[in-house]
């Protein structure tokens, strides 16, 4: 339809993944001492992307509550050297590099905070704070940042003290409007101003 070609031309880029094939070196009693890479077997795929998906470093479990402070922080600029096609992420039995061949007009970029496996998944969230700036340049291209969605984790009631249940998850958006250049905090029919330079202290999601 219309509305897709638009949308796609907005927001679609394209990536390259390289996939290698590790194997492991074991000594004589079978343990493993070393993993190798196999060159050779390096597949290459373009794909389309309408966002980027980022991954926050390894950190302690937090409980809400932690002030602002104590959370591991970094900056969004290192969390998107995965795809400079030099950082590679491991897989079961592979490692991948991930390279930007095309940009889109719009950016837009997922951090991952939540694990699907973990039983209280937003409980054991990764709380990480990440750091926007402003402005910021990927390959060339500048762009500026005009919204934010924030993830927020709400207490459930929960009756029953032998069992622990999950928190719940809400959601805001902070909005950047370009005429005055004044950041709104948007949360369900709540609209409020929101300081510039506290947009990267909430969970960044989107």
């Amino acid at each position: 339809t219309e509305v897709k070609k638009l949308l796609a031309k907005q927001f679609q880029g394209k990536v390259e993944t390289i996939d290698t094939k590790v194997r492991s070196i074991n000594d004589s009693e079978g343990k493993t001492i070393k993993f190798v890479k196999e060159e050779q077997s390096s597949i290459s795929r373009v794909v389309k992307f309408w966002y980027l998906s980022l991954d926050l470093p390894p950190s302690p479990l937090f409980k809400d509550g932690r002030d602002v402070n104590n959370l591991p922080q970094v900056k969004l600029e290192k969390l998107l050297e995965k795809f400079n096609n030099v950082q590679e992420s491991h897989l079961s039995n592979s490692v991948r590099k991930y390279k930007i061949l095309k940009l889109p007009p719009y950016l837009m970029l997922h951090i991952n905070r939540f694990e699907a496996n973990l039983e209280l998944k937003i409980k054991n969230r990764n709380q990480t704070v990440v750091e926007l700036p402003q402005i910021m340049e990927l390959n060339g291209a500048k762009y500026k940042l005009i919204s934010n969605v924030v993830h927020e984790a709400a207490k459930v009631d929960n009756n029953n003290d032998n069992i622990e249940v999950d928190d719940k998850s809400e959601w805001k958006i902070q909005l950047n409007d370009a005429r005055s250049n004044q950041w709104f905090e948007i949360k369900n029919i709540d609209v409020k101003p929101k300081e510039e330079e506290f947009l990267f202290l909430s969970e960044s999601y989107l």
